[in-house]
């Protein structure tokens, strides 16, 4: 196995720049600064999203996970800085880069926004859109979503905070039986208070709660990593990809120390 395998690059957009994720709080979210190579090597990013993607590619992460808080939290969709971030990483060799997407989808006329996301990936050859639970109204959006993109190209976010279910309007347990109802195949779980803290606790426990209702589905979390222990132990608890950011653009990040 490779030294990456199984990790996906985080790219959280907000008005068109890469910012640094820290425990939730999206109002003190700053652009991402650097990106940290293992060799002791840094490449200033200061908020390029595709230039930012374009760093896990070389460094041999072939995943990327894009969360666009703007539209997540009710605004438009990036779509522009999201294409620029495809055409960027399309024009190097890692031609197998796949997609996770969390634009926010989740309300009953989000489906011109589903279809714009379809037209943005068209060449792209593995790409899923994500249901973020703490955005969705309710679970019947997911079967609206599969209906349009096709099921192998959607997936669910079950979201916490601080150990608190994300979503004033359903329950997990509902949104487990609607996953296992449409055979979805792809599942993030993610605590918000976990991302850029340092600590994976947390993370690891929701992942063994969520692999213990969902054991067949390909299960993607994060938040808290920051070594390469941290990820091993994401990895060891049930989870099949671990979501990286603080490990090469942190300042916490153990690359930065080679600096």
């Amino acid at each position: 196995m490779a030294r990456w395998d199984g990790l996906v690059g985080v790219i959280d957009l907000k008005r068109g720049q890469a910012v640094h994720a820290v425990a939730g709080r999206r109002d003190r979210y700053q652009p991402t600064r650097q990106f940290y190579y293992p060799d002791g090597n840094k490449v200033s990013i200061d908020g390029d999203a595709a230039l930012l993607a374009q760093q896990y590619c070389r460094v041999g992460i072939a995943a990327i996970y894009v969360a666009d808080l703007d539209a997540i939290c009710g605004g438009a969709l990036q779509d522009n800085t999201l294409e620029e971030i495809i055409t960027a990483v399309s024009r190097m060799s890692s031609s197998g880069v796949s997609y996770r997407i969390d634009a926010g989808l989740g309300q009953a006329d989000d489906q011109i926004k589903a279809e714009r996301l379809a037209v943005l990936l068209a060449g792209v050859s593995n790409w899923r859109v994500f249901v973020a639970t703490e955005a969705a109204v309710d679970t019947s959006v997911l079967e609206t979503l599969t209906d349009v993109l096709g099921k192998s190209h959607v997936g669910v976010s079950l979201d916490f905070a601080a150990g608190q279910w994300l979503s004033p309007r359903t329950t997990p347990r509902r949104w487990i039986e609607a996953i296992n109802a449409l055979e979805i195949e792809a599942v993030i779980a993610l605590d918000l208070t976990s991302v850029g803290s340092g600590d994976p606790r947390r993370t690891i426990d929701l992942i063994k709660r969520v692999r213990g209702d969902l054991p067949q589905v390909q299960l993607t979390s994060g938040g808290g990593v920051r070594t390469e222990p941290d990820a091993r132990r994401l990895r060891d608890a049930g989870a099949d990809e671990v979501m990286v950011a603080s490990l090469f653009t942190g300042d916490g990040s153990p690359f930065a120390a080679s600096d």
